[in-house]
């Protein structure tokens, strides 16, 4: 799962694709999403999030079902947001296991 449906967010799911795996990507922008779908190709899946807000996150992820791996590379950096939601999510589906970095500029 790519949050981030442009540049480095695009580019990496781009290399997961490439590698086999299949990829969710999310972005505020809906027309950026369908956009990334359409030219990544088979493998490929999205949804319009909005990363600062709980109820949008939780309708992301209920969409987007299991994954192994998440990306957050979304501009407006909602990242402390989207691992609180993320957080209360996962805890209510008791996974296996789950884990998410994420960086600075």
């Amino acid at each position: 799962m790519v949050i981030g449906a442009s540049g480095i967010g695009f580019a990496v799911a781009e290399g997961a694709l490439a590698e086999g795996a299949s990829v969710v990507v999310g972005s505020s922008q809906a027309a950026k999403v369908e956009a990334a779908v359409k030219r990544l190709g088979d493998g490929a899946s999205g949804g319009a999030v909005n990363a600062n807000d709980e109820a949008s996150i939780a309708a992301f992820l209920d969409t987007a079902g299991a994954f192994d791996h998440l990306i957050f590379t979304a501009g407006d950096w909602g990242s402390a947001r989207f691992v609180g939601s993320l957080k209360t999510w996962t805890s209510r589906r008791r996974p296996a296991r789950w884990a998410c970095a994420s960086g600075a500029r």
